[in-house]
């Protein structure tokens, strides 16, 4: 008798994880840090925060990591050099990163994985980021990648005709990033940045082949959600590839960069 060893389930499942399978994602992180970087450069404003002891940070979709990870580095590098060129004394800026996915997330491998000499204090936050998370003006910077692309439900208007189906999908979507900006809106204090990175469009023959709830939007979709929210408008664009190639159908389509202006009390700035 000839026997293979397929493994156990949890040896399954650690082969099928996200971690073991998120290289790809990985590219996106590292092809975004220099935008992030120069956005920060530019855009972060510290005196907007002369009384600030501690910098809040939250990351939407941050899964199980460690991508979350290496995203909230980029993150934290980038901010610190802005203070320390723009002020002349040693203060020492604290962080707290909020870590956000939906509650069936497995939060316990994610904060197994903290770095164990991390430079912020860590929460996990369970729950869509399609609705309010956190406390009004409590966020210095949001982070979002390869998240927004996944609809909050399946539309319930779909058909057999692909012009319904698609615009049912476009409808969930823009539904659904209304309901971000809001959000986020009400969320990021004043001076505050967002930056999102989302996947560009899948091949015509490749979208056939499946049906899960994920929406990959056009940039003039973005644009038409953004100015019908009226949180936010758009200061500029620009367009970014993962890892260079250009082979992926799942490459950034660009990056926008916004500043938010929620009932006059909120400003920020944002990239896609």
């Amino acid at each position: 008798m000839a026997l293979r060893y397929v493994g156990t389930e949890a040896s399954k499942m650690r082969r099928n994880s996200y971690t073991k399978n998120s290289s790809y994602q990985r590219g996106v992180i590292d092809a975004a840090k220099l935008h992030i970087q120069s956005a920060i450069a530019k855009k972060l404003q510290p005196e907007n925060f002369a009384t600030l002891d501690a910098f809040s940070i939250a990351d939407l979709g941050c899964s199980v990591g460690p991508n979350t990870f290496f995203s909230v580095q980029n993150i934290l590098e980038a901010v610190k050099l802005k203070y320390k060129i723009h002020e002349s004394n040693t203060r020492i800026l604290e962080f707290q990163v909020f870590f956000n996915d939906h509650s069936m997330n497995d939060f316990n491998t994610l904060f197994k994985y903290l770095p164990p000499y991390r430079e912020f204090c860590a929460s996990g936050v369970p729950g869509s980021f399609y609705s309010r998370l956190l406390l009004r003006a409590s966020l210095h910077f949001v982070h979002s990648s390869y998240s927004l692309h996944w609809l909050s439900q399946v539309p319930k208007e779909v058909t057999n005709r692909k012009e319904e189906i698609t615009k049912a999908y476009l409808s969930q979507h823009a539904m659904d990033m209304a309901n971000f900006l809001s959000a986020r809106a009400e969320e990021v204090v004043p001076g505050g940045l967002m930056t999102i990175v989302v996947p560009g469009l899948i091949d015509e023959e490749k979208v056939d082949s499946f049906n899960i709830p994920a929406y990959c939007t056009r940039p003039q979709e973005l644009e038409a959600v953004i100015q019908k929210n009226e949180c936010f408008t758009i200061e500029s664009i620009e367009f970014a590839l993962s890892d260079g190639t250009g082979h992926s159908p799942w490459a950034p389509r660009c990056i926008f960069q916004h500043k938010s202006h929620y009932s006059g009390i909120n400003k920020g700035t944002f990239w896609w």
